[in-house]
C-alpha cells in the first residue's frame, strides 16, 4: 500500500506500508522494531515500519492513521507468530535460488568449527541486527559444499536479502532445536532478544487499540 503525503512546498512524498512477506531480513532489521517498541509509543512503531516521521503521523487524519496502524499491527502479529511457530523446515531449503542444508538436529548435524564461529561473532552482539544474519550464515550450509568459515560475511550479505519471515522462522527453529544456541546467546546478548515476540504482540495490541477506529481517508491511501 502506498501513502502519498502533501508537503508544505507543494511536493508529494510517497511512503510504503509493507507486509511481512515483502520485507527482507535487512529491511526488518533496519526498521529497528524492538527499539521502537521499547519507547512504548504506538506511533514510534508505525513510524519505524513505514518511514513516516512521527510529526507527520500526528498531522494526518485520524482515520488514515487508524488504517495504517491496523496494517502494521497485523504485520507485527505475523512476525510474532513466525518467532513462536513450531515450524520445521525440510532437510534442504531454497533461498533466493540457492539450496541450503538445514541441520535437523543441531547437536548432531553441525560441526565444532560452526560453534567456534558463532561464539566469536556474537560476543559483542546486542540486538537482532547482528543475530539473525549470523545464525543463518553459519548454520545453513549450501548444498553440495562443506562449511567454510571464511565466507561468513559473504553469506551474511546474501541472507540479508532473504525474506524476513524466512529468517524469523529459521532462527526460531534453531533456538527451539536444542539448548546449545540458547546457551551461546544467553552469554552475550540482551534478554530483549528472547522476549521480542511478546513485545511484538503487545505492540500490535497497542496499535489496534490506540485509536477509535475512525473511517480512513482514502485520499491518502492506495
Amino acid at each position: 500500500m502506498i501513502i502519498r503525503l502533501n508537503e508544505p512546498d507543494g511536493t508529494v512524498t510517497e511512503y510504503t506500508v509493507k507486509t511481512l512477506d515483502t520485507v527482507t531480513v535487512d529491511e526488518w532489521l533496519t526498521m529497528a522494531i524492538p527499539d521502537a517498541i521499547e519507547k512504548e509509543d504506538p506511533m514510534a512503531v508505525v513510524s519505524a515500519w513505514t518511514g513516516i516521521p512521527i510529526d507527520k503521523l500526528h498531522r494526518m487524519p485520524v482515520g488514515s492513521v487508524d488504517q495504517i496502524a491496523d496494517l502494521v499491527g497485523k504485520a507485527l502479529v505475523e512476525a510474532a507468530a513466525a518467532k513462536e511457530d513450531e515450524w520445521k523446515p525440510e532437510p534442504t531449503v531454497e533461498v533466493l535460488g540457492q539450496r541450503f542444508k538445514v541441520p535437523q538436529n543441531i547437536e548432531a548435524d553441525t560441526i565444532y568449527a560452526q560453534w567456534v564461529d558463532i561464539n566469536a561473532r556474537v560476543e559483542n552482539a546486542t540486538n537482532e541486527r547482528d543475530i539473525i544474519p549470523t545464525i543463518l550464515a553459519i548454520l545453513l550450509v549450501e548444498e553440495g559444499t562443506d562449511y567454510d568459515g571464511g565466507k561468513i560475511a559473504e553469506r551474511m550479505a546474501f541472507f540479508n536479502g532473504a525474506p524476513a519471515v524466512f529468517g524469523l522462522r529459521m532462527t526460531a527453529f534453531f533456538f527451539a532445536n536444542g539448548k546449545r544456541l540458547r546457551d551461546v546467546m544467553s552469554r552475550y546478548t540482551s534478554k530483549r532478544l528472547y522476549s521480542v515476540q511478546q513485545s511484538l504482540q503487545q505492540a500490535a495490541t497497542a496499535l489496534n487499540n490506540g485509536t477509535d477506529g475512525s473511517a480512513a481517508s482514502s485520499a491518502l491511501l492506495n
